[in-house]
This record gives C-alpha cells, structure tokens and sequence, in this order.
C-alpha cells in the first residue's frame, strides 16, 4: 500500500520515511494550521483541508509544552517560533526558571473519510539553549529527559527511536502491519 504523507515541510517528511520506509511519498502541501489549544482540533481541520488533495493520506501536528507557562504553546508552539523565535522560547523559560517540557506529535492516518485512526507520541524533557545553526524548528531547544542532547543534535536514526514523531510513527506502522496481517 502506498501512503501520502501531507506536510509542507520536507524535514517531516524525511523522518516519515525513515520510520514507514520506501512506500510512503510526499505531498508537498502547507496545510493550515488554526489556532486552537486542541490538538484534536488542530488534527481535524488539517484533514478536512488534506481531503481536498487525497482520500488516503496522513497528517501530523506537533505541540511543545513548557511547565513554566502551564502547557503553552501547545499546538501554538508555530506561532510562538515565528514570532519569538527558538531564543525568545529559551529566554522566557530561562526567566521563569523551570525548564521542564513535552513535546507531542500526533498523527493522523486517514484511510477514507469515515476511517480515522490518531497515533501520538509524547517526550519528557527540557528546554536548553538552543543552537543557532540548526534549522530544524524546536529540535534544537528540546532535550529528552535521559538524552544529554538536544533532539536536533542527534542523528535520525537516534533521533527516531526517542523523538515524539518518531514514537507516534511506529504506532502507525505497527497499526499499519497488524491491518495487513
């Protein structure tokens, strides 16, 4: 079975890959993201966009959680990149002084309009000074609890095993290898 991955963000993607193998392809599509603290939500409006470009497909979100600001951004935190940026992220919870955070990827397999099935993977960890030379959004300010490096540190194959869309993935695929069985 062949499986459309929708995202705009090729980094995603590449992950998706690693984790679900050779028979996934990409749909290079940004899909709007509303403003909702629900991830559920934010899930929903992505496939009812994404149903526009295919009937099976999947779709992800991410959220970040910091415990200095009781669980914000949440599935906020694109916002809160593109304005404040991955130093603005560290600078507020430096000053509150509690650098504990979750990070959560939710994905969505859609095999038809009325067959839904949601995987989520979620991380321990804290905020650390992120590193300027890394492109990859959060990544680079999140280290799991246990890792002694940010998440953009790592390299895939490591990062895979311990990300929260890494986690959730192979929810997916497990799912995905019991349908077949």
């Amino acid at each position: 079975m062949e499986l459309a991955y929708i995202t705009g963000n090729e980094m995603k993607f590449n992950e998706a890959k690693q984790i679900l193998g050779e028979k996934i392809n990409w749909v290079k599509a940004d899909l709007p993201e509303i403003q909702s603290l629900d991830p559920k939500e934010v899930m929903m409006a992505k496939v009812k966009e994404a149903l526009k470009y295919r009937k099976t497909f999947i779709v992800e979100d991410v959220s970040l959680h910091l415990d200095c600001i009781k669980g914000l951004p949440g599935p906020l935190v694109k916002w809160f990149l593109s304005s404040i940026g991955t130093e603005g992220i560290y600078e507020l919870v430096r000053r509150y002084g509690d650098f504990g955070a979750q990070a959560t990827c939710n994905v969505c397999y859609v095999k038809n309009e009325s067959e839904l099935f949601f995987f989520e993977g979620t991380v321990t960890g804290d905020i650390v000074k992120p590193d300027a030379n890394s492109n990859f959004s959060w990544n680079s300010l999140f280290q799991p609890s246990g890792s002694g490096v940010a998440l953009s540190v790592l390299n895939p194959e490591e990062r895979n095993k311990i990300s929260p869309r890494g986690l959730a993935l192979k929810k997916l695929l497990e799912f995905l290898r019991s349908q077949t069985q």
